[in-house]
């Protein structure tokens, strides 16, 4: 007798285990539908927001640079460097109100057109009427690159080009 209800209650033992192992199944199933459809509505309400997004964020950046550029020009006297303009003066002049210029071209979007009159050259103080040669020019450029990648902390990117003149000249842009 006792066998017959061993027996009985193994049957039942396997029953129990095969219904509960179909449960499972069905309780993972119904839970992997729902995980399905909730990251489809997920990915719907993603891609309905994602040019909001886009647009939230190319405001955030365009704001981000006008703060960058406006804190560079007030600092524009910190790093400046001396240069001499072959057109309008003897003397020395600081490149802060140079630069400030050139950060308001950024700020309204353009790059700034660089003369060919602009120079850096160590004299000791004394004037020196001879032309600007190519390297002190460079120098200028290269120094006017350097001072605005400290203000900002983007190295602004030089570009050779012809003017409406036909000449040759350098124009620097924000990025």
């Amino acid at each position: 007798m006792y066998v017959y209800y061993l027996c009985l209650l193994a049957a039942s033992s396997a029953q129990l285990l095969e219904a509960a192992q179909m449960l499972a199944k069905a309780a993972v199933d119904h839970t992997l539908a729902q995980s399905a459809a909730d990251a489809k509505r997920a990915a719907d309400t993603l891609s309905t927001n994602l040019p909001q997004l886009v647009s939230k964020l190319d405001a955030v950046e365009k704001q981000n640079n006008i703060m960058i550029l406006q804190q560079a020009c007030s600092n524009a006297e910190h790093c400046s460097f001396y240069y001499y303009d072959n057109n309008n003066s003897r003397e020395k002049q600081s490149s802060a109100s140079y630069v400030r210029g050139v950060l308001l071209w950024f700020n309204a979007g353009c790059g700034h057109w660089i003369g060919d009159n602009y120079y850096v050259r160590d004299n000791n103080g004394y004037y020196n009427s001879s032309a600007p040669t190519d390297a002190e020019k460079k120098a200028f450029r290269d120094a006017l690159v350097s001072q605005i990648y400290r203000l900002t902390g983007t190295k602004p990117r030089m570009e050779q080009k012809q003017n409406n003149s036909g000449t040759m000249q350098w124009i620097v842009y924000r990025k």
